[in-house]
């Protein structure tokens, strides 16, 4: 039973082919570009793109 349907382009598919070959999974300019948006969209000085949820509420607690 599928719970949902992903949708990705061919421009998804070569963004991870590319990052695969530069060896760039969780760092890069692309993290370093989905930052920049967020915090420009949420108006903020700072964001840390995280892998995971884990990761993202260890990071919150340690920021308290």
């Amino acid at each position: 039973v599928s719970w949902w349907r992903t949708n990705f382009g061919q421009s998804e598919i070569d963004s991870v082919v590319q990052a695969f070959q530069a060896e760039n999974i969780s760092q890069g300019e692309v993290t370093k570009q989905l930052e920049d948006g967020l915090s420009s969209m949420l108006d903020v000085p700072y964001v840390v793109a995280v892998s995971s949820g884990s990761a993202a509420l260890a990071m919150a607690l340690m920021a308290l």
